[in-house]
């Protein structure tokens, strides 16, 4: 919902990756980002509805939290990206702690995001959930 207009998350996406293409300064991550982007990247053409929604606004909207979570795959993949290529530069695999250290959240921040004690799989929906509050807490009461 943008400015008296409901928007789908295909056109949140698609915004995006404009804004990307025509302002961002750096080539590197424009490319990446764009390539990332035309290839259907974390398989945003089957996961993100061009349809709208025309229900309540609320956080349990499952098209607002499967753009929420393509946006922090996104994020998590550009670090894991940026770690490995520091590693290279310096003629070394990146461990994996150093991978696990480049997610968001992180293990300390989240215990409850992984789904198992070797940090292989997440937990969406308390990552949406962590997400959610992460960027949108509730508003304190003023003094």
């Amino acid at each position: 919902f943008h400015r008296g207009y409901f928007v789908s998350p295909h056109h949140v996406a698609e915004t995006i990756r404009n804004f990307v293409a025509y302002f961002f300064s750096c080539d590197v991550c424009r490319t990446n980002f764009l390539d990332m982007y035309d290839d259907c990247g974390h398989d945003h053409c089957n996961r993100l509805p061009s349809e709208i929604a025309m229900g309540p606004i609320n956080g349990s909207d499952p098209a607002r939290m499967e753009l929420s979570l393509w946006l922090w795959e996104v994020h998590n993949s550009v670090n894991a990206r940026l770690m490995e290529e520091a590693a290279l530069r310096q003629n070394r695999e990146v461990t994996p702690e150093e991978t696990l250290a480049s997610y968001f959240p992180t293990k300390k921040m989240c215990p409850d995001c992984w789904l198992d004690e070797n940090m292989t799989k997440w937990d969406n929906a308390t990552v949406f959930r962590f997400l959610d509050d992460w960027y949108w807490p509730d508003d304190e009461p003023a003094d």
